[in-house]
């Protein structure tokens, strides 16, 4: 049995998977459409604003529109989820690498 989580866009869902004999089979699946990718985003925001503040003694960003929106286009690209539809062609996006395949099935 495997365990995988998405943390997708705007859910996060976790299915249990059986793996074995060359099958996969999905055991259970379910999601919370109320916690997920987004939700994840502004927790790493939230935390790096706190901490610039601790460092810079005292100094909030917090309402700068323009640093809160770079900050999170930063956040995307370190990650690796910058590309969104619509904001650049899918020519230049540039998406985390694709999980090895699963050996001895």
């Amino acid at each position: 049995m495997i365990a995988v989580y998405d943390f997708g866009g705007g859910t996060f869902d976790i299915s249990i998977l059986e793996v074995g004999d060359k099958v996969v089979e999905v055991k259970a699946t379910n999601g919370d459409t109320h916690l997920g990718g987004d939700d994840v985003d502004q927790v790493i925001i939230d935390w790096l604003v706190a901490e610039f503040k601790k460092d810079q003694g005292g100094i909030d960003v917090a309402n700068d529109t323009m640093v809160m929106q770079r900050l999170k286009e930063k956040l995307l690209k370190k990650l690796g989820l910058n590309c969104l539809p619509y904001r650049k062609p899918k020519s230049t996006c540039r998406f985390l690498p694709p999980m090895p395949p699963v050996q001895n099935i």
